[in-house]
């Protein structure tokens, strides 16, 4: 059976189920796949379906010396590796030793298609690694991989990628058009269990309609918006709670902002939950609340159209 290699920059990571799900989906066709991660957890969590998965997974591990040796085998491969070095502003030395690094247990594995997500530094050590290998790689693009990257940057990996896909329809549009002629762009959306976020008649009820919102604490995802909302709810009389699920560095503000706005009995910050969890609490919300906007630095959600019109 054929091996497919699939490339993250962390594993797991609590925030990416969505990768987590293609996991799980690719091994449920019979896909085989051996899982590489640039690094290793951040999370003190994980989600317990990980445990489901059946891929073996492999940290990288760069080295100078074992980088010098990998570069010396196929030294035409490696001058080109070396001229994106000299010339990417996307490519340095980590990212050509993180290749270095892969290149040879793709050899070792008979790993002839690597498949990389984000098409920010994951596909960069993708293209170097299966130039190395003599292998072919594809892309995933999402978000802020793509929108805080070069517009040189991403036509030159759409152009080397075996192909390229995105998880929305604004994306795909955004990305064909920096793409150059003959490289293969789709759209592919992220699939989930429906039936697991099905409501269960024997779940608790809410004392007040539930407003759910879930994403990581970053400006992009707008949940300061959604607080000042929650504080129009309030003082317009209607009843409600609000639960924020996630994690990051903007934290701290959106609690001074529950507070400055007196919510604290009425909207809270759940911080890291895990996919069980998640789902329970899909489960018991009337409302599920996306507030995402283009960030000051550029960063956004990948599905935006609608708020830049």
């Amino acid at each position: 059976m054929t091996t497919i290699g699939f490339l993250v920059k962390t594993y797991p990571k609590i925030s990416e189920t969505f990768i987590l799900e293609e996991i799980l989906g690719l091994e449920q066709m019979g896909i085989a796949l051996h899982l590489f991660s640039v690094q290793a957890p951040t999370d003190r969590i994980a989600h317990a379906d990980t445990a489901r998965v059946q891929a073996p997974l492999t940290y990288l591990r760069p080295s100078f010396w074992r980088g010098l040796g990998e570069l010396a085998r196929h030294p035409l491969r490696a001058l080109r590796a070396l001229w994106m070095l000299a010339t990417q502003a996307d490519v340095g030395v980590r990212q050509l030793l993180l290749a270095a690094d892969l290149s040879p247990q793709l050899r070792r594995e008979g790993i002839r298609h690597l498949h990389s997500h984000f098409i920010s530094e994951p596909a960069a050590v993708a293209q170097i690694a299966a130039l190395l290998a003599g292998a072919s790689f594809s892309i995933s693009a999402h978000a802020k991989d793509i929108y805080l990257s070069e517009p040189a940057t991403l036509r030159r990996k759409l152009g080397a990628a075996r192909f390229t896909v995105t998880c929305t329809e604004h994306n795909l549009g955004y990305l064909t058009a920096l793409a150059p002629l003959g490289a293969a762009v789709s759209r592919m959306y992220h699939g989930i269990d429906l039936d697991q976020f099905r409501r269960l008649d024997t779940a608790p009820r809410e004392p007040a309609p539930l407003i759910l919102a879930v994403g990581r604490l970053k400006p992009k995802k707008g949940f300061h918006l959604l607080i000042d909302a929650c504080r129009l709810l309030r003082d317009a009389g209607q009843p409600f709670r609000c639960e924020i699920v996630g994690y990051g560095e903007a934290e701290a503000e959106l609690r001074a902002r529950i507070h400055s706005h007196g919510l604290q009995t009425l909207v809270s910050l759940r911080g890291k939950v895990d996919r069980t969890g998640v789902i329970q609490r899909y489960r018991a919300a009337s409302v599920f609340a996306l507030p995402c906007i283009v960030a000051d630095d550029g960063d956004r959600d990948g599905m935006l159209s609608l708020t830049e019109n």
